[in-house]
């Protein structure tokens, strides 16, 4: 089940946050000023006005607004005991992408949406809730078309196989974008320009997101060591899974892991 945990508008001028790994998955959206985002460690982003932000569970964030300050909406929810395979397809989708941050022409229509998010939040009665959900979803449905948008729709289906294919095998230390190219009936090239227009990354950095979000994920439950991490998430040397991971999270694996159980007594999976 869809469960919503917060729902919060918020104006922060000459803030700082972060970085911090965020406890759910959140929809955010600016309706006024800007601010610089930082997403699991990578390069500063400009987000403004019309600027829809979708954060999965564990996403590392840090942001800084300066004196002009941003406004912003956000809707944080979880699933409740509902597997991978039962969730509606566009949530299924949706829990696929890494961190993202798109633009939208809607504005009036996003606004009207989180505020409905906001009454419904603040009266909370049993409908309230039920509401809230369709809300969320009808924000989700939004992201989805924005994100996709301007793509052919035998291109998006293309391009959703290609995601769909990473997520299952990116265990596998082999996997390359040679394996991609046999997939499709596209050239490299070609591949490259097109899921890059789709997702806005190439194939071969949105396969590091979905292994680094995978790591954070696993080293967060504390059943496994670093290197045993590196070895799940399709990284065949630990310790350059360490100086990436270190990178892009600007903390290295070990921080990550529950500070109850020292690493050296972690078990390891037959």
């Amino acid at each position: 089940m869809l469960d919503v945990v917060s729902v919060y508008s918020a104006f922060h001028r000459h803030h700082h946050f972060g970085p911090q790994a965020l406890p759910y998955h959140t929809l955010l959206y600016i309706s006024q000023g800007g601010a610089m985002y930082r997403l699991n460690g990578g390069a500063p982003l400009p987000v403004g006005k019309g600027s829809l932000l979708w954060l999965p569970h564990l996403t590392v964030r840090h942001m800084e607004t300066g004196a002009e300050g941003v406004q912003q909406h956000a809707v944080r929810f979880c699933l409740q005991g509902a597997m991978p395979g039962e969730l509606p397809d566009e949530l299924q989708k949706c829990m696929s992408f890494g961190p993202d941050i798109i633009k939208v022409d809607c504005h009036a229509r996003m606004l009207t949406l989180f505020r409905s998010a906001e009454r419904l939040w603040l009266q909370r009665s049993e409908e309230a809730i039920w509401d809230l959900r369709a809300v969320l979803c009808q924000l989700i449905a939004k992201y989805l078309h924005y994100r996709h948008q301007g793509a052919a729709p035998h291109t998006r289906r293309e391009v959703a196989r290609i995601e769909e294919y990473l997520l299952r095998h990116m265990a596998d230390p082999t996997l390359s974008l040679h394996h991609l190219v046999a997939l499709t009936s596209w050239s490299r090239s070609y591949l490259i320009r097109v899921f890059r227009g789709v997702t806005g990354q190439t194939p071969m950095a949105y396969l590091r997101e979905l292994r680094l979000q995978r790591a954070l994920h696993l080293l967060t439950t504390g059943e496994f060591s670093v290197a045993r991490v590196a070895e799940l998430c399709g990284f065949s040397d630990p310790a350059y899974f360490s100086r990436l991971f270190s990178r892009q999270m600007g903390q290295p694996p070990s921080a990550y892991l529950p500070r109850r159980v020292p690493e050296d007594a972690l078990r390891s999976p037959n």
